[in-house]
C-alpha cells in the first residue's frame, strides 16, 4: 500500500475544495464566496507542519487539534455559537510550527475549536487565536499514511463500549483456558 503524504493531501484539497464550498456555506456562516486556498506550497507545508505535530505527544497524550486558514478580520467579533464563530486573539501571534501546535492543542477542544492561522505578507503562516463554533465540515483527514473522507464509524462512539461492557466484564472475569503442547 502507497501511503499519502501532506503533499498528496493538499493536492486532495484543492481538487475537491470547490466541492464542499456551497455544503460549507450552509455550515459556517463565515464563509464566502471568495475563500481561495493559499498557494499550492504553502498549503503543503502547513499541511506537512500540522502532520508533524500529530505525531508528537502532549502529557503523555495524542496531539489532536483542527486548524482554520482565515484572517481574525474573517470572523466577527459579534458572532459566535450557536449561529456564528467566536474569535479568541492571542496578544502576540504564535509560530506555525508543529511545536507550538503541540503546546496550543489541549487548550481547544477538538469538536467546538479550531486553532486560527494565516499567512504573514512574508508568505509564512502563523497562529493568531482560537475559534470557537458548532458544528463544521470536514474535508478529509490523513490516517495511517492514507487520506480519509469523513464517514461515520460506529467504533469511535461511546454507545458501542458501552453496550458490550456486560459481556466484556464477563468475559474477563473467566479464567483462561492452559494450552498444552
Amino acid at each position: 500500500m502507497a501511503h499519502s503524504y501532506p503533499a498528496e493531501l493538499a493536492d486532495f484539497v484543492r481538487a475537491n475544495w470547490h466541492d464542499t464550498s456551497d455544503l460549507a456555506r450552509e455550515y459556517c456562516k463565515a464563509v464566502d464566496e471568495d475563500d481561495a486556498l493559499p498557494e499550492p506550497a504553502v498549503l503543503s507545508r502547513m499541511l506537512s507542519i500540522c502532520y508533524q505535530a500529530s505525531l508528537l505527544r502532549e502529557e503523555e497524550r495524542p496531539v489532536r487539534f483542527r486548524v482554520i486558514l482565515r484572517s481574525p478580520d474573517g470572523f466577527p467579533p459579534p458572532g459566535g455559537p450557536p449561529y456564528g464563530l467566536h474569535r479568541l486573539l492571542f496578544a502576540e501571534p504564535r509560530p506555525f510550527t508543529p511545536d507550538e501546535l503541540r503546546r496550543l492543542a489541549p487548550a481547544v477542544d477538538f469538536y467546538r475549536g479550531l486553532l486560527g492561522a494565516d499567512i504573514g505578507p512574508d508568505g509564512k503562516p502563523f497562529v493568531w487565536g482560537i475559534v470557537t463554533c458548532k458544528g463544521l465540515l470536514t474535508l478529509a483527514t490523513l490516517i495511517g499514511g492514507r487520506i480519509v473522507q469523513p464517514s461515520l464509524d460506529i467504533f469511535d462512539s461511546e454507545w458501542l463500549p458501552a453496550f458490550f461492557t456486560d459481556v466484556r466484564d464477563e468475559l474477563m472475569g473467566m479464567p483462561c483456558a492452559a494450552s498444552s503442547a
